[in-house]
Formats: C-alpha cells, structure tokens, sequence
C-alpha cells in the first residue's frame, strides 16, 4: 500500500519544523494503518516566508515511523525518527539498517563495516555528489582520533568503520547515569573535531548528539559530511532549531553557527536532553533570538 501526503504549513507556521521535515526526509505522522511506503509533498507558505516556497523537489517516497510521545520536543520526534520499513522496498539492501539522513542509507554489511549509500530516484546524482564530497573531506583531513575511519569509497557509496557504541544521543538516552569526567572528555572531544574541521575548511552544518559516535573505548567520533560546507561551496544540511544560530533562515552556516551547534551539543551530553526540550519550537526560535540580542547589545553598547 502507498500512502499520500501533503503536508502543508500556513501563516504563522514554524519554518524550523518545515526545514527539518524536508530535509531529514523522515516526517513524524500520526498513527497511519502501518503503510510501507509514503509520498510527501511540501508546501511552505505564510508571513515567516515572502512569496511561500513550494519544495517539489522533495516529492518523494520516504521511511517513517508514528510517534505519540507528546513529552518530547518536537526536533527530537523529528532526530529520534526511525524507519521500520525494509529498503529492500526501495533499493537493493546489502545489510542490516543503521540509520537513514539526508542523503543516503547506513546498513552494517556483514565484513563488519557501515555501507553508506545514496537514496534512489530523481535526485540520486545530488546524492552522489553529496557522498563524494564526503569522501574528499574524509581525504583532505586524513586519519584522525576525532573521525571515523574512511576505509573505501567504492561505486555504490561510502565504506566506514562501524561503531557498536552506537551514537551520543541514543547512549545518553539509555543511561540513567553517566560519569561526570566522561562527560568532561565528551566535552574536549567533541570541540576538538569542530575545531579540526574548520583548520581544513568545513564547516558541519548539523553537529549534534546524534552525528556524533563512540566508539570501544566511549571516545567520540564526529560523522556525517554529505551535507557540510567544503571550502565555502553550498551545504545541503542544516542545523534543527535547538541547534541553529538565530539567523535569517537563507544565512549560510558559518564557524559561529557551528560553535553555536556545538554548545547545545555539550548541553545535551551533560544534561541528557536537548536545550529547552519541553518548549515549543517557536518559542525556543523566540527565546534565542531574544538572547542573541541581549548578547548584542551587552557586546556593542549604544552604538
């Protein structure tokens, strides 16, 4: 069975929330008769955005997974999305799934790495292109403590090496409680890879818990360059709202806006949750644009 959706926000809608629909593709949905497959389109208009924007380009077939977890924030329904459909639906699987993003898939192929590949259909060049880029930072910054391991980039993707701590976010969530001096070394560990990848030019563009993995020995490992900054070009990820520097939302990502990223990253390894968790995205969207110009004026004075 195929479902069709249209998912269309008005006026004083959250454009955050849009952006992260469209560009994390998994949409959280209410409870739907357990359809395998859906087709979203996007349709974005209203006062927060001159003229509407209509993202056609994302008409396309997607994972999902219901949530009814009221009590979680809205950009952790939309991180914490898992699809429970096989891909054997949409491509031809090569291993068990690991997870699902932007550009591609993530399965454990069974010589014990992680295979990242791009999405099917229309806009698979772009993908392509994406996880090329990906390999070229991995290329250009080397070996390091702080990355995981590039160890191929064969036709069909991105070959890596596979993590069984799994990410920051999820260890986090399953733990009650954590040491507070490995959450220190989280802490250095994690600035320290925002910190190599602007030496080498790349700006992230969507640093959180959950592109961040551990790996044996619980040290960390930044992931995920498909959708980074390369020596300026054009991202194709972008931070969701707990993580975004207050900006007009066509503002590129910058080093502010990752150090910002970074900052509610070490908030949540230290506090297990996301900053503001329980506020509505529009009012946390509120909230850091009121901080930002209160640090402003501190900085800057009457001038």
């Amino acid at each position: 069975m195929e479902l069709q959706i249209q998912l269309k926000l008005e006026a004083n809608c959250d454009f955050h929330l849009a952006r992260d629909c469209i560009l994390r593709v998994f949409v959280v949905l209410p409870a739907v008769n357990d359809a395998p497959l859906a087709q979203l389109e996007v349709q974005v208009s209203g006062s927060k955005i001159q003229n509407g924007v209509r993202f056609s380009a994302w008409e396309k077939r997607f994972p999902f997974q219901t949530h009814n977890e009221q009590t979680k924030s809205v950009d952790d329904q939309l991180d914490d999305a898992r699809p429970k459909v096989d891909y054997k639906f949409m491509r031809n699987a090569q291993g068990e799934l690991i997870s699902g993003g932007v550009t591609g898939i993530v399965e454990l192929i069974e010589n014990g790495t992680a295979l990242k590949t791009p999405y099917p259909g229309p806009e698979m060049d772009l993908h392509i292109r994406d996880i090329a880029k990906e390999a070229d930072i991995y290329h250009r910054i080397g070996p390091h403590k702080r990355l995981a391991r590039m160890l191929d980039h064969p036709d069909e993707g991105l070959v890596l090496e596979f993590m069984r701590n799994g990410d920051l976010k999820t260890y986090l969530q399953s733990k009650s409680s954590i040491p507070i001096d490995l959450k220190v070394k989280w802490a250095y560990q994690v600035a320290e890879a925002v910190d190599l990848l602007h030496k080498n030019d790349v700006i992230h563009c969507d640093i959180k818990p959950r592109n961040t993995l551990l790996d044996t020995c619980f040290d960390t490992k930044i992931i995920d360059f498909s959708g980074s900054s390369l020596d300026g070009s054009r991202p194709t990820s972008g931070e969701s709202t707990r993580f975004f520097l207050p900006r007009h939302w066509k503002d590129p990502s910058t080093v502010a806006t990752d150090l910002f990223a970074l900052g509610s990253t070490i908030y949540e390894a230290f506090y297990a949750t996301s900053p503001y968790r329980d506020i509505a995205s529009d009012e946390v969207e509120r909230l850091y644009n009121k901080m930002s110009s209160l640090v402003y004026q501190t900085n800057h004075g009457d001038r």
